[in-house]
Order: structure tokens, then sequence, then C-alpha cells
């Protein structure tokens, strides 16, 4: 069992400093992977004036958090989650995820009341509207699922990566290591990222990038 909480972060929950009206041109992205391990949250700020080159990935470091669900309640679990949610609306640009709306419904699955979960139940109807949403160009946020919104995209998270020339080896989730969801929330990040033209690569190996942002994860 891992800890309740793992996060190279300072303050829990906290990962974006300034509001929205401050950041400028460095958009704000918050990535969610909800898998059988534990729900990844990966925070990026992009620099949309200058796109990032991620070839060589120097410099490149982003914010996690890694909580495990086995630890609470399904209510205390889910009230948890929907605090980071309401966090992430305060202050992230974009919005992402892989299959996201599978992701969503595992959280509420075993809530009594899952309507008191109001940021939950305020992105799955994000999700709903997200096409909409996007084409506005009057919104506070936007939402991309990887699995759809792509230019290219696949169910398959390792499918989608693959036609973008991204890899890792810790997307497999055979594996089991407490890699898979900060490694699955990053690969979402990047690809919305790539997609709002926030950063660029020819190939993209993630683990390096994780490796350097990590702390105290096992292998």
């Amino acid at each position: 069992m891992i800890e309740m909480t793992k996060s190279n972060m300072l303050r829990h929950g906290k990962p974006f400093g300034d509001p929205r009206a401050t950041c400028g041109s460095r958009p704000a992205v918050a990535s969610m992977a909800v898998t059988d391990i534990g729900v990844g949250l990966v925070y990026v700020r992009f620099d949309a004036d200058h796109p990032l080159d991620l070839n060589d990935g120097c410099g490149f470091v982003f914010d996690y958090e890694l909580l495990d669900s086995s630890v609470y309640t399904p209510e205390v679990f889910g009230g948890i989650i929907d605090d980071r949610l309401f966090e992430i609306d305060l202050h992230a640009e974009l919005i992402t995820g892989h299959d996201m709306l599978s992701g969503l419904a595992k959280l509420r699955y075993d809530i009594t009341d899952p309507g008191a979960l109001s940021s939950i139940e305020g992105w799955i109807q994000m999700w709903t509207e997200r096409e909409n949403v996007n084409a506005s160009d009057d919104f506070e946020r936007i939402m991309v699922d990887t699995a759809y919104d792509l230019t290219v995209s696949h169910v398959d998270l390792v499918q989608t990566c693959r036609q973008l020339w991204v890899h890792s080896w810790y997307l497999d989730p055979d594996r089991r290591t407490q890699r898979f969801p900060i490694t699955t929330a990053l690969a979402s990040a990047v690809l919305a990222g790539r997609e709002m033209g926030w950063c660029s690569w020819d190939m993209l190996d993630l683990d390096p990038l994780v490796t350097e942002s990590i702390r105290g994860l096992d292998v």
C-alpha cells in the first residue's frame, strides 16, 4: 500500500500559487489519471509565447500528487478528489486526462450521494459539453480528453502515444509501479500541450522527465 499522498509539492492540493488572471502567456495545465494503483495528478505550466522543445527535456519539471484511495472510505476519498478538482478549476486554463469520463465515473461509483461532489459533477458536465466550450472564444478553461480530442487519438493511451512518437516503459499497467499513475497523467499533459501548440518533440521518452521530477516513488 502506498502512502496516503506522495507529492513533490510543498503544499499538497495547492499546485498553482497564482490565479489565471496573473498567468499571462503561461497557461497552467492539470491532468488526472484514475488507476487501480492510485489517482495521479500532474500540474504543468507552459509558455504560449515560447513553445517548449521537449526533444532533450532539459529543464522540464512538473508537480505531481499520487493519492491512495485504499486508505479512505469512498466518501472521504471522493471529497479529497473533489477539493483537488475545485482548486484546479480556480487556476488551470487546460484540464486533461485520458478517457476522462470513465475515470470520473469510477470516482463517484461507490458514493452514496454523488451529487454532493460538485466539482466531480461539474467535470462530468464539462466533458459532455467540451466540444462547444472549447470552440468558444469566451472561456475560462478548456478540457481536452486525449482519448478522443487529439488530431490522432485512440482509447488506448499507449496507442495514442505511439502515433505521436511518445514512449514510456511505465505506461504498461501490468507493471504495477507507482510511476504508472504519474506517467499516465504526464502523458496526457504533454499530448494536450502539443495539441495546443505549447510544446513539441520529434521523439519523446517520458521516463527521464518523470525521474527528474519525482521524489520518493518506487521504480
